[in-house]
């Protein structure tokens, strides 16, 4: 494929890179750039994998922790609405509340009620995508490992898991 033709299709910003890295060889670039490519499509399944088994042990780990297989729907009145959430921004001096969580679940939902089938736990998680498991370990989201499953309390820890649960 001709250069003019492939910066046509996928952006002057996109393949200009390629271009520089070639020391302006446009049949190198265009070849470097297909190679890549190449090279993306081979971690597609990886990566894949990898999302599947992130939301399925987080799923896990937290039907676990709140005792309840349907935590998903079921934590829209819980920690996805937690005052530890919303807070004021510095620089604007407004409040802001982290509920991307929250708004993502109720975004699945209505999708799939919009499908005419019926809203279970294994349809929302389904739904959710990479971004939405990842941001479990955004910062604003550590007091939800502060929260104790049922039937425990701060006393049934060690003290070094307090102390290390504290410092988050």
């Amino acid at each position: 494929m001709k250069y003019k033709k492939v910066v046509r299709l996928y952006s002057n910003s996109r393949v200009a890179k390629y271009y520089r890295a070639t020391n302006r060889n446009k049949n190198k670039a265009v070849m470097l750039y297909f190679a890549n490519m190449k090279i993306a499509q081979a971690f597609h399944p990886l990566l894949s994998s990898f999302e599947v088994i992130l939301r399925n042990q987080l799923h896990y780990a937290l039907a676990h922790h709140f005792s309840d297989g349907n935590w998903i729907i079921n934590q829209k009145t819980g920690f996805m609405i937690a005052p530890s959430l919303t807070y004021t921004n510095k620089r604007t001096k407004k409040k802001v509340t982290n509920d991307y969580i929250l708004k993502e679940v109720l975004k699945a939902e209505k999708k799939i009620a919009d499908r005419g089938v019926r809203v279970t736990t294994g349809r929302v998680i389904a739904e959710q995508t990479l971004g939405f498991w990842n941001s479990f370990y955004e910062t604003h989201h550590y007091a939800l490992w502060l929260v104790y499953p049922a039937g425990f309390s701060r006393n049934c820890l060690p003290d070094s898991d307090v102390r290390r649960l504290t410092i988050l």
